[in-house]
């Protein structure tokens, strides 16, 4: 199962990985729009500086993608554990409950995704 995501990034072309970083920037537009509406008015659980964080989490996640910087990389790898730990844990807390967190369960599996596709970019463009 691991084994999959790496198979499909490395046999991506350039072309193919710039779209699907621009298609993962895109919802990285969307993440910093939920967490602009969440400095300005209560939508979840979580306080407004943790929104204020995640704008700004949000808008280098939105430049890196599109530019793909070599310090990236470690920002993007670090934010991964983050999510993992923070949106992991939750999914895990709620399937034991037979609940589900679709954008916990989005953000789990789709973050590693895109951290091994910046992986194999970095190698490609070297």
């Amino acid at each position: 199962m691991v084994s999959f995501p790496i198979i499909l990034t490395s046999s991506m072309n350039n072309k193919t990985r710039d779209i699907v970083f621009k298609i993962f920037a895109a919802l990285s537009v969307v993440v910093l729009l939920y967490h602009v509406a969440g400095t300005v008015q209560t939508i979840d659980d979580s306080p407004a500086w943790h929104h204020v964080i995640f704008v700004g989490v949000s808008t280098v996640c939105i430049y890196g993608l599109l530019k793909r910087p070599k310090w990236f990389i470690w920002f993007f790898g670090a934010l991964t554990v983050q999510q993992l730990y923070s949106h992991g844990s939750h999914a895990l807390q709620l399937l034991k409950e037979y609940k589900i967190n679709t954008v916990d369960l989005a953000v789990a599996l789709l973050l590693p995704l895109v951290f091994v596709l910046l992986l194999v970019d970095r190698r490609a463009t070297k």
